[in-house]
């Protein structure tokens, strides 16, 4: 398992469950997950529900209602 989750955001990309999408899927994933960037550092086991509340809430405030889904 990757040491962060910018580590678990490149298996992602480069597995058969992402490179399979159509290009437009891929596309509209890739744009959430940049607008996770900031958190790449993260380090997975740390990830709760309050991390998770908090995240969604910022992104929100930073890039709007679709990528905060």
């Amino acid at each position: 398992m990757p040491a962060h989750l910018g580590g678990l955001f490149a298996l992602y990309r480069a597995s058969p469950e992402f490179t399979q999408l159509e290009k437009v899927t891929q596309g509209g994933y890739q744009h959430a997950m940049d607008a996770l960037k900031t958190f790449d550092a993260k380090v997975p086991v740390n990830i709760d529900q309050p991390w998770i509340q908090k995240v969604r809430d910022e992104v929100y405030d930073a890039r709007g209602r679709w990528l905060a889904n």
